[in-house]
């Protein structure tokens, strides 16, 4: 005779979860990447979500072994605890440690999608970050074309001058370039004529997005994520793609500069602060500003080179020493930002080359992973060097914002090299249906929560 637990309806939604927790936690992935290039709130709701379906997880301590086997997610938890263990010697112990709670996904990102993720929702995975870049592009050339005046939840700076709906524009270009080399990727791959027209049509209006945006770095990371992509995909053929690939970005970058007015200023201001630098050694403006920064982190590097100052402190060390120094850049003797505009100085100051050993170890075991598909080997390196270059004028393993998710949750996806599903159905009206109900429900639980 069954007991009462058992037959509640609560014994059968357990039973429910945990015959399918893999399956659910790849769709609310899928929905993770949806929300990714967008909104914070759902992002954060998924990852609880993906947390509580652990209590259900029956090969949990299996799983969780399997992936602290993986080298590239053992540096990434090598890195965060390389943090921890520096915050006793930091020069602000309680702002340090508040630090290390922050960047707590560094470790729980990795884990949650790696030990869900299953090979068969990849292309799914990617689809929905595609779709939710559609909709995001979507918003940003309403804004350009004064369709509307601001952006629902979006930033507040959104507006036909600074068309970045969802994330600040040195942020917004970079997501863009990346979703150029997925498009791209995808265009040359397709067999199909109407997904070559389709993917071909959508690469075209985000490469236009690029430069219809505010940021410079953008522009810049625009051609160097086309050419490492073009570099992997065709490395058999070194020269000649290095020709086309030029040829192709210098008719690029010579339309940009004929038809956008925004362009075409972000470019003058870059060659106009240039000429200053040069030929008046005149450091105010952005880049001389950058310049000037890097002269005084240098100088803090210097006085404690092993561990660093202490975790997510360059900037106030830099402003202290720019203020001892008398750096006639006043702007650097009080940043107002908390994290400096490079990640190599901003490690090295924070926590010093011991820190910034084991920052490297994630490049090197990122590129040392052995990737049988060609696919997502070829994604993750171009990843890899796109955010490295961004690393030049920005921070993205410093700090977690939006560049960093988008390096944990795509770096961990190309880790994936199994399969526990038998097979995965292809995609119906109503599973875009589910899928949409589902989003809009966590986007309402996510605002109002």
């Amino acid at each position: 005779m069954p007991t009462l637990f058992q037959s509640l309806p609560l014994r059968q939604w357990y039973n429910y979860l945990c015959r399918h927790n893999r399956t659910i936690a790849n769709h609310l992935i899928v929905l993770l990447a949806f929300f990714l290039p967008m909104l914070e709130r759902p992002r954060t709701t998924i990852i609880f979500l993906l947390l509580i379906l652990l209590v259900f997880k029956k090969d949990l301590f299996s799983d969780l072994k399997n992936a602290l086997l993986n080298r590239v997610i053992q540096a990434f938890i090598l890195f965060w605890s390389v943090n921890a263990f520096l915050v006793p010697f930091s020069l602000d112990l309680a702002f340090s440690f508040s630090y290390i709670n922050d960047i707590k996904f560094f470790v729980l990102i990795p884990l949650l999608l790696f030990i869900n993720v299953d090979k068969a929702f990849i292309p799914r995975i990617f689809g929905a970050f595609i779709l939710g870049m559609l909709l995001s592009e979507l918003l940003s050339y309403a804004l350009i074309f004064h369709l509307i005046e601001h952006v629902p939840y979006g930033t507040h700076h959104a507006s036909a001058k600074d068309p970045s709906p969802f994330l600040y524009h040195m942020g917004y270009g970079v997501i863009l370039s990346f979703t150029a080399i997925l498009l791209l990727y995808n265009t040359l791959k397709a067999t199909k004529n109407l997904q070559k027209l389709l993917y071909g049509l959508f690469f075209i209006t985000v490469s236009i997005n690029v430069f219809m945006n505010a940021g410079r770095t953008g522009y810049v990371i625009y051609a160097i994520a086309v050419m490492t992509l073009l570099l992997l995909m065709y490395r058999q053929h070194l020269f000649k793609i290095i020709l086309i690939g030029s040829l192709f970005l210098v008719t690029v970058y010579s339309l940009a500069f004929t038809f956008s007015p925004l362009f075409q200023k972000q470019m003058g201001k870059a060659i106009q602060s240039v000429e200053n630098i040069v030929t008046k050694g005149d450091l105010h403006s952005n880049i001389g500003a950058r310049i000037a920064m890097g002269e005084i982190a240098i100088e803090c590097i210097k006085d404690r080179p092993l561990i660093g100052h202490g975790p997510n402190i360059a900037a106030p060390v830099i402003s202290q020493k720019a203020r001892e120094i008398n750096s006639p850049i006043t702007y650097l003797h009080n940043l107002q930002f908390i994290h400096i505009d490079n990640q190599y100085l901003e490690t090295l100051v924070s926590i010093g080359i011991l820190g910034t050993l084991f920052l490297i170890n994630i490049f090197i075991q990122i590129i040392r992973f052995k990737q049988p598909d060609p696919m997502l080997k070829t994604i993750q390196i171009s990843l890899l060097v796109l955010v490295l270059a961004y690393g030049v004028e920005a921070t993205f393993m410093t700090d977690m914002g939006f560049i960093s998710k988008l390096f944990l949750v795509f770096t961990t996806l190309t880790l994936v090299t199994s399969t526990h599903l038998e097979k995965l159905e292809k995609l119906h009206v109503k599973n875009f249906l589910y899928y949409a109900l589902s989003a809009i429900l966590i986007f309402f639980i996510s605002i109002n929560s």
